[in-house]
């Protein structure tokens, strides 16, 4: 009969290991990301050159 203990250590998830998978997922921080976006809307128009001239790129 074959044991499974050793195969059974190795495949459980450490706390560690089920933390990393958690922040794997939340890439962006919304609170930094929300605040970056407030900051800078009311200067769009300083950099709308910059959004037109990528848009013509892309298209």
């Amino acid at each position: 009969m074959q044991s499974f203990g050793a195969q059974a250590r190795c495949c459980r998830q450490s706390k560690q290991d089920s933390d990393l998978m958690e922040n794997r997922f939340n890439v962006f921080d919304r609170a930094a990301v929300r605040l970056h976006r407030d900051r800078a809307a009311p200067h769009m128009d300083r950099h709308d050159f910059l959004l037109r001239e990528v848009g013509k790129r892309l298209a």
